[in-house]
């Protein structure tokens, strides 16, 4: 159990929660199909998480894609100056 809410508000409780959860569906998806594989990987089975990760970016909603561009910024813009992070320093 993750939630308790009073009694009588658990419908609009849970709506609230489905909606809010909604955005990160496809990769919590694609994370839950993956860890359903055996861990003993080969081929065929990589080539199946290759797969179901490529469908789900292909399936990234419009606002979902522009909170990625977002945080990709962020981080350029955070580690743009810092030695330590930059491509050329390997």
């Amino acid at each position: 159990m993750d939630h308790v809410v009073p009694r009588g508000q658990g419908r609009a409780f849970l709506e609230q929660l489905i909606h809010k959860h909604q955005r990160s569906f496809h990769g919590l998806h694609a994370i839950r199909e993956i860890e359903n594989i055996n861990s003993n990987y080969n081929y065929d089975d990589l080539l199946v998480a290759v797969n179901i990760w490529g469908n789900k970016a292909l399936a990234i909603d419009p606002i979902s894609l522009g909170l990625i561009r977002k945080l990709v910024r962020a981080q350029s813009t955070k580690y743009a100056n810092n030695d330590k992070y930059a491509e050329d320093s390997v």
